[in-house]
């Protein structure tokens, strides 16, 4: 005689929250025991009687066995490690901290199963501090130069910049969730020399651009509800002094479109034009649109 209980622990039904008992008597052979499927284990007495027949009971139902995993993962700015803890009989105690010196942060997820147990999940996340640094050309005023860039995270205290004769520095930072510094430090040239009074620089620059009119003096052929076009190439001197009469005085030997005016206290800036080639206008009209 074989006699099968199942019945619901719960009372949301919840499949995986269901128990099965079988009892068996009698039997001429012994009774398979079931592999448990996940999260369910199986409990089996079986026993053979005084008429050499098998006597017994196997009961099935959901793992509710304390249970601990761990994990970690590690990558260039943070170690993160994990506890799980489930089935627990009482809530855990652990609370999200920040530690204001390493910056380590714990955070922890709890929750209450079906069966009145619990469930806690409790996360550290270590920050690394961590920097590099990068640099490309640039080019102004007729002559080259490097801008350095670095950049860095994680770090106990702000990086500040160093003063370089002949560099802007600029620098800006934030602090992050752990407490510390994220940001970053641009060294610029600028060209110049920032310290000397006897400053004194040229360059020559070429440039082109593309003159465009709708006047009838450029063509002789109406209608003129459109424009022509020509290309314009310009050469030009520079200078960079201390000197204001000097750099006007270098101004005015150009042609037209030269100039000089101030940069900043003590430092003025010319320009020469030398040279203006003019280019033949389109042959065809472009539309006004």
């Amino acid at each position: 005689r074989t006699v099968e209980i199942e019945y619901l622990l719960d009372a949301l039904g919840v499949a995986s929250r269901t128990a099965k008992e079988t009892s068996y008597r009698n039997q001429a052979t012994q009774p398979t025991i079931p592999t448990p499927e996940m999260g369910r284990r199986v409990s089996a007495s079986l026993q053979v009687n005084r008429l050499g027949s098998w006597d017994g009971t196997v009961q099935e139902g959901p793992d509710d066995r304390e249970k601990q995993s761990t994990s970690d993962e590690e990558d260039a700015f943070s170690i993160r490690t994990a506890t799980t803890t489930r089935n627990a009989a009482a809530a855990a105690s652990a609370a999200a901290s920040l530690d204001p010196v390493t910056g380590e942060l714990v955070s922890v997820r709890k929750s209450e199963t079906l069966s009145g147990l619990h469930d806690t999940t409790v996360e550290k996340v270590t920050p690394k501090a961590w920097a590099f640094e990068y640099s490309y050309p640039v080019k102004s005023r007729g002559r080259s130069g490097v801008v350095t860039v670095r950049v860095y995270g994680n770090q106990a205290t702000q990086i500040e910049p160093t003063l370089l004769s002949g560099y802007t520095a600029n620098a800006s930072w934030s602090m992050n969730r752990h407490g510390l510094y994220d940001g970053r430090v641009t060294h610029s040239p600028t060209f110049w020399s920032e310290v000397s009074s006897t400053v004194s620089e040229e360059w020559s620059e070429v440039r082109s651009w593309i003159d465009k009119t709708n006047k009838t003096t450029a063509v002789s052929t109406p209608p003129y509800d459109g424009y022509y076009w020509r290309k314009v190439v310009e050469s030009s001197s520079w200078t960079i002094g201390t000197d204001q009469s000097s750099a006007a005085s270098f101004a005015a030997a150009g042609k037209e479109g030269s100039y000089s005016k101030r940069l900043r206290a003590g430092l003025y800036i010319a320009k020469k034009v030398t040279a203006v080639t003019y280019g033949s206008w389109s042959a065809d009209k472009q539309s006004a649109s």
